[in-house]
């Protein structure tokens, strides 16, 4: 399984896939996802961090996959490029999850999607019963989220420090003391 997009959503996602006992790949075009992948405890760091944009990145994962191509893909990023790039991974009847919105539609490439019989499954809300699973797998195994804690007088800059490409994990915002 491969979480493309390291960053609020995707780090969470690489470590819970981790506990759930999948063989999991990080993948991220920033050093900043990147290295958040790793700054989780020993076992939930995913078994292999990938460049997406490396030249050897495709190569790189049909190595890890034994030449079948991932399973399941969690894409925790909007871009088009981002998911297209992605479903491009899959082995045959393989999933993806792409959980970001794009302002334009996705486009996905119809030839893989039927020859290779892709599955592409949306995902919005969640049950309160798989929420106390999802509560019990984060107690059990010590899943954290990388916080970046702003004041309440740094709001007018949540926006930008959110967008930019150094950003890591989760914006909070302080309310008081």
């Amino acid at each position: 399984m491969a979480i493309v997009g390291i960053g609020g959503v995707g780090h969470l996602a690489v470590q819970f896939a981790k506990a759930l006992g999948y063989k999991t790949v990080a993948i991220d075009n920033r050093p900043e996802g990147r290295q958040l992948a790793l700054e989780v405890p020993k076992h939930l760091k995913p078994d292999l961090v990938i460049d997406s944009a490396a030249s050897d990145a495709d190569d790189r994962i049909l190595e890890f996959t034994s030449d079948e191509g991932l399973a399941g893909v969690v894409v925790c990023t909007d871009s088009i490029q981002a998911n297209a790039w992605s479903l491009q991974q899959l082995g045959n009847k393989g999933v993806m999850v792409p959980l970001g919105l794009p302002k334009d539609k996705w486009q996905f490439d119809s030839e893989a999607l039927v020859f290779r019989e892709l599955t592409i499954k949306g995902s919005y809300v969640t049950s309160a019963e798989e929420v106390e699973a999802m509560i019990k797998i984060v107690s059990e195994n010590a899943i954290s989220s990388h916080l970046t804690v702003l004041d309440f007088d740094q709001i007018p800059s949540l926006v930008e420090r959110y967008l930019h490409k150094s950003m890591k994990g989760r914006i909070v915002i302080k309310i008081s003391e």
